[in-house]
């Protein structure tokens, strides 16, 4: 399959297509009152808000197999736990850009648009969530695309990075330094 060639100058005008969309995404959320706004991180975590929270609980356990989480509820909360201590070496910019991700993500308009459906994810079935995220997964637009990867990606690494976690992937870890 021919995959298209982005020179340096698309790049550049995706990348600053995909801020404007961001930011004025985010500034609807945050002035239609969908957002908790620029409050600080909710009680026991580093870094993500209660509204964060409120995205991460409906969409982890869709994306973490149930065979992958043999502990249900516990394990979804062991992966945000996980996810909010990786946060932690991001920095300010890439903090910044996924908690613009999780506003994104409470405007019915664009979860219709990536997903497909507008209603609140909550309400969704388990197969409706399912579906959703595979048609956001494999949307035409590569800017919806990559903002599935926003979603999906740092919850994975920090899900993996859970020790026994990663034991069952058959990565046996990095390698052993024997002082000889």
């Amino acid at each position: 399959m021919d995959q298209p060639v982005v020179d340096r100058r698309g790049f550049l005008k995706l990348s600053a297509g995909g801020a404007a969309v961001l930011a004025a995404g985010s500034s609807v959320a945050l002035l239609s009152g969908c957002s908790s706004g620029p409050s600080g991180p909710t009680e026991g975590y580093l870094h993500l808000r209660r509204s964060d929270l409120e995205v991460l609980r409906i969409w982890t356990p869709v994306i973490l197999h149930e065979d992958s989480r043999p502990n249900g509820d516990a394990d979804v909360e062991l992966a945000i736990q996980r996810l909010d201590g990786l946060l932690e070496s991001v920095g300010p910019v890439g903090q910044k850009m996924l908690g613009e991700l999780y506003d994104i993500l409470h405007l019915g308009a664009f979860r219709w648009w990536v997903t497909g459906y507008w209603r609140d994810p909550a309400k969704l079935s388990n197969e409706e969530k399912v579906a959703a995220l595979e048609a956001w997964e494999h949307h035409d637009s590569s800017f919806a695309r990559g903002a599935f990867r926003g979603l999906a990606s740092p919850l994975l690494m920090a899900w993996y990075t859970e020790p026994g976690i990663a034991k069952t992937t058959g990565y046996p870890g990095p390698p052993q330094k024997i002082v000889g």
